[in-house]
C-alpha cells in the first residue's frame, strides 16, 4: 500500500522540504525483512550554503524525517505500517551531479577535475562565482581562481623568472560542463 504510492508522497513532501532551506538530492527505496518492511532513503542538501562548512546536521536530518513521517501520516495510519525513514546529507566530497548542485553552491571554494585540458590544466580550484545556462540548461560555470593545476595563484605570480615574458594569469576562468569530469566542494585541512 505504502510502496505503491511512494512517488507521490516523496512529490507532496518536496515542497516543504525546500520551504525548511533544504533541497532533496536523492531518494531511492527498498524492501526489507522478506518485503515487510519498506526502507525509504532521503539525501538532502541545503537549498543555498553561507560557506563550506554550511552543511546538514543531525538535527536537519530529524527535521525532513518528522516531515515525511507526516505526510505519510496524513495518508495512512501509521501504526499499521512497517516502514523506516533514513535521511542523510549530500556529503562533502561528493561530486555534483545537476544544475541545483551547482546553484546551491554559489560563493563556495569548489575544485573541478577535467576530462580535457584547459588551458594547460586538468584541475582548477576556485570559488564558484556564475552558472552560465544557454537554452534553459547548466552550460558553464564560472570560478574566481584560487589554483591551477596543484599551485596556488600566488605561486604562479612568485615564480617569474628573470628575463621570462610576461605570463598572464587569468583571475577567473569559464569552464564547459561537457569538459568536467568532477567538481565538489573544496576541502581544506
Amino acid at each position: 500500500m505504502l510502496k505503491d504510492n511512494i512517488k507521490e508522497i516523496v512529490e507532496d513532501v518536496q515542497p516543504a522540504i525546500r520551504q525548511a532551506g533544504f533541497r532533496l538530492v536523492e531518494f531511492n527505496h527498498a524492501s526489507i525483512n522478506h518485503g515487510r518492511t519498506l526502507v525509504l532513503k532521503f539525501v538532502i542538501d541545503k537549498l543555498k550554503k553561507a560557506d563550506a562548512r554550511d552543511g546538514i546536521t543531525h538535527g536537519d536530518c530529524i527535521k525532513v524525517t518528522k516531515m515525511v513521517e507526516e505526510e505519510i501520516g496524513r495518508r495512512y495510519n501509521a501504526d499499521e505500517l512497517d516502514y523506516t525513514i533514513e535521511v542523510a546529507s549530500f556529503g562533502l566530497g561528493r561530486a555534483f551531479s545537476t544544475a541545483d548542485d551547482y546553484e546551491a553552491n554559489i560563493g563556495i571554494e569548489v575544485e573541478v577535475k577535467l576530462n580535457k585540458k584547459l588551458n594547460d590544466f586538468f584541475k582548477f580550484s576556485g570559488f564558484l562565482k556564475e552558472i552560465i545556462y544557454e537554452e534553459g540548461q547548466c552550460a558553464a560555470i564560472t570560478l574566481e581562481l584560487t589554483e591551477m593545476g596543484d599551485k596556488k595563484m600566488e605561486e604562479y605570480l612568485k615564480k617569474k623568472k628573470k628575463n621570462a615574458p610576461e605570463v598572464a594569469v587569468p583571475s577567473s576562468i569559464t569552464i564547459p560542463l561537457s569538459a568536467i569530469a568532477k567538481t565538489s566542494i573544496k576541502i581544506h585541512f
